[in-house]
């Protein structure tokens, strides 16, 4: 289709030396556009037929398909509606969103890597061998054995009278080490197949001989502790991938369900529905409090809501419904975790779902002395308050979800302002890492003084923003409803997708007509998808 547009256009320069316009090639000029528009052909029934269902549906046409509309004047909008009414269609809009989201998080890890699992493969003499697992964790081994990387034997562990793993100790390699033997564990990943553990990392206890939990990254090099019962703190293989892969399907599943569903569409933003499989839920519970440089807890689920699942079963999905904190697909694991700053969310929510990209201005920034280029808030700095005095208070909506991390920063446990902080951000005292982390505890000029001791969301951030701190993104949202940006860039985005290319200047009011007709429809995308694929545009572009 793309070829004959082309045909079309060269045609009609060559016959019109006024029309200056050739597909393809970069933008023409505003009076090179209008001269050319007129000749650009309206599709025939078939290509429409074609264009449409792989647009809706990603599949070309059935012969049945094209017999049936050999007999009509047009394709029927009936079997357009049919094709939205389907799992292709919802198919369609979860890879679309995924574009919109940029939902990969495959460079991430999930899991500890203290806590990773590895294998050896054991002699014994006169016996068949076999596989002995441990801890990949050198400051473990050398915690348990004495030397970094030192296995244990392969016989029976020994304990004593009290349960505690008894070692033999023995010089090798100039080194003194104690070195224990291997228990049977029936691990959660495959229970019905047992597997031989080192017995240091075999071990059970919830608690350590300092009574501080051993599910707690800092207790992995804990000579108390080991992988607990069934080895739950613990992975095997290529789990972290197939974690990562299964919280980007928690967020196509969303989509999917939300579409067919045929719900509002902002409520995908807004509302509180997740999807857990199996080892997502085992995870949620049992793992993702271990690893501390990225930090998920609490957590996304209820506990104690959360649906009983087995930790094998990667294919069985549960639809869940969130705490009232969370905010649909901008809470999401995934979305906290593909974008670590509470600016990079505030900014993809903004270019992806209301148009509004930050950016500087088309001359550029103004050149700034010193002084003014060491303004501390940027909503006020010379050049950087172009962008910043809106991207500030739009970033504060997730100023109750942890940076670099997704864990939920709730009121009842982390107050606005703590005295702890405040008083060791004066040097009362050493911070804690959560007072580090999230409250502010040192400041660079006199003007973040009034800040010390607050959520770093507050760091100067008007009062008449706090309730962006408190209510989250999901306050966002029903503001840009509400002032027409979001249904306007909905049509907007909507529209992108389905021509094939950005809309021009001239197609505005067409936008808007679309937009009220998408709000006045309570928000059906389905509908919206409907009104572009039926416009008169599409029929010319594709």
């Amino acid at each position: 289709m793309r070829d004959s547009l082309e045909r079309v256009c060269w045609w009609t320069f060559v016959t019109c030396i006024t029309c200056m316009c050739v597909f393809g090639s970069g933008p023409a000029t505003a009076q090179q556009d209008a001269a050319c528009r007129d000749e650009v052909p309206r599709v025939d029934k078939y290509e429409f037929l074609r264009a449409a269902s792989l647009d809706l549906r990603g599949v070309v046409p059935t012969i049945e398909e094209y017999e049936a509309l050999a007999d009509l004047e047009d394709v029927p909008m009936e079997w357009l509606e049919e094709w939205t009414r389907g799992e292709a269609y919802a198919a369609r809009v979860v890879r679309r969103h995924r574009a919109l989201l940029w939902s990969n998080v495959s460079n991430l890890r999930l899991l500890d890597g203290d806590y990773g699992l590895s294998s050896f493969r054991a002699r014994p003499a006169g016996e068949p061998s076999f596989d002995i697992y441990l801890r990949n964790s050198g400051g473990a081994t050398t915690a348990y054995r004495g030397r970094r990387g030192q296995r244990c034997d392969p016989v029976p562990a020994i304990f004593d009278a009290m349960g505690q793993v008894v070692c033999e100790t023995r010089l090798e390699m100039g080194v003194e080490v104690c070195v224990e033997g291997y228990v049977m564990v029936t691990p959660y990943w495959a229970p019905e197949e047992p597997i031989a553990v080192c017995a240091f990392d075999a071990q059970t206890a919830e608690l350590s001989a300092s009574e501080i939990p051993c599910a707690e990254t800092s207790r992995a090099g804990d000579p108390s502790c080991g992988c607990g019962e069934n080895m739950k703190w613990c992975s095997l293989g290529a789990r972290d991938v197939d974690l990562r892969k299964a919280l980007a399907e928690d967020v196509d599943r969303r989509v999917a369900a939300h579409v067919i569903a045929d719900e509002p569409y902002y409520e995908l933003l807004s509302g509180r529905r997740a999807f857990l499989n199996g080892p997502l839920q085992f995870w949620w519970t049992e793992q993702a409090q271990h690893y501390d440089n990225l930090p998920l807890t609490p957590g996304v689920i209820d506990e104690e809501t959360a649906p009983d699942m087995d930790p094998t079963d990667w294919d069985t999905w549960e639809e869940i419904t969130l705490p009232e904190h969370h905010s649909g697909l901008l809470t999401s694991p995934v979305f906290l975790l593909r974008f670590q700053t509470n600016r990079a969310r505030a900014d993809r929510f903004y270019d992806a779902f209301l148009c509004q990209p930050f950016q500087p201005p088309a001359a550029g920034l103004p050149v700034i002395d010193d002084e003014q280029a060491r303004d501390p808030d940027l909503q006020t700095r010379a050049g950087c308050n172009y962008c910043h005095a809106l991207l500030e208070p739009a970033a504060a909506h997730w100023g109750r979800w942890m940076q670099q991390g997704g864990g939920y920063l709730d009121p009842d446990v982390y107050e606005d302002i703590s005295d702890e902080c405040r008083r060791c951000g004066m040097g009362a005292f050493s911070c804690s890492s959560a007072c580090r982390q999230h409250y502010l505890t040192r400041t660079y000029s006199p003007r973040q003084e009034p800040y010390l001791g607050m959520l770093r969301a507050y760091e100067f951030l008007r009062e008449e923003h706090y309730d962006n701190v408190e209510m989250g993104p999901a306050k966002l949202v029903r503001e840009a409803v509400a002032d027409d940006r979001f249904p306007q860039c909905s049509v907007r985005r909507t529209a992108e997708w389905l021509f094939g290319r950005g809309l021009r200047d001239d197609e505005a009011p067409w936008v808007s007509e679309v937009s009220a007709e998408f709000y006045g429809g309570d928000f059906r995308y389905r509908e919206l998808s409907l009104a572009v694929v039926g416009s008169e545009t599409y029929r010319r572009v594709r």
